[in-house]
């Protein structure tokens, strides 16, 4: 299995702003890096589109995947809104997927263990 992440934004581009005063770049990124740890360990193939703070890309980023080989793509993102009452979490696929698989499949499991482990409730669908 061979997996390609991307943290989302870079360099010049830094993303929402967090309630704590870090750009949406920055999260990414160390959320990016954990993620690659974890998968290792569990002996899966990673490539990361960036490692540090540089912007890549969107063409160059899907260039950089499909060139290794990936099987799958995540490019992880920490949405921001305009208010407290806005809460939840969601994960995006391809309109491709068909239900149960793929990439579609992937997302679901993304959006269960998220609610698991904070508890908090996925955006409503």
């Amino acid at each position: 299995m061979k997996v390609c992440i991307d943290p989302g934004h870079g360099g010049g581009d830094p993303g929402a702003m967090g309630v704590n005063g870090r750009p949406e770049k920055e999260t990414n990124l160390r959320v990016a890096l954990f993620v690659e740890q974890d998968l290792k360990r569990r002996g899966i193939e990673v490539l990361m589109t960036r490692r540090d703070d540089r912007d890549v890309g969107l063409s160059e980023r899907c260039q950089m995947a499909n060139r290794w080989g990936a099987d799958i793509f995540v490019s992880l993102h920490a949405d921001a809104a305009g208010g407290p009452s806005a809460k939840g979490h969601h994960a995006i696929h391809s309109i491709h997927s068909k239900p149960g698989q793929g990439g579609n499949k992937l997302a679901r499991l993304l959006v269960d263990q998220v609610t698991l482990v904070t508890g908090r409730q996925p955006f409503p669908r």
